[in-house]
């Protein structure tokens, strides 16, 4: 199994469609070089949304077309894929990773549950 790491360097004076967006056109080329799976980096895509997580219904539909983005990428390549976002649920708002399959749907989901001092700080749950 040939695995695709997309690793970022952070532009804060890019938006956050346009963060997303860099993420799977660097997707799609690890595809194209015969990647099976392709993990997505923690956080790039807030890095200047911070103000974001206090607003968990906004949060919530930016987080719902990302995995529906993902999904879609997942089955034009039929290839794996493990993306990062937030997750809101149960009024709290958790650090995840979910894994996509080669059909774009979900099968696996993991919280992390060992959080920095700055996550904690801003709200994320365990």
């Amino acid at each position: 199994m040939k695995l695709g790491l997309i690793q970022v360097k952070q532009n804060r004076g890019e938006g956050l469609e346009a963060r997303q967006e860099g993420m799977l056109a660097q997707a799609r080329c690890c595809y194209e070089d015969g990647a099976d799976l392709v993990f997505f980096p923690e956080e790039h895509q807030y890095v200047m949304e911070d103000g974001v997580l206090a607003r968990p219904d906004e949060l919530r539909e930016i987080t719902e077309k990302w995995k529906e983005r993902c999904s879609a990428l997942a089955r034009e390549y039929s290839a794996y894929l493990v993306p990062w976002d937030y997750e809101v649920a149960g009024g709290k708002i958790y650090n995840t990773s979910y894994i996509l399959d080669r059909t774009g749907r979900e099968t696996g989901r993991f919280r992390k549950v060992h959080l920095p001092y700055f996550e904690q700080k801003k709200g994320i749950s365990t």
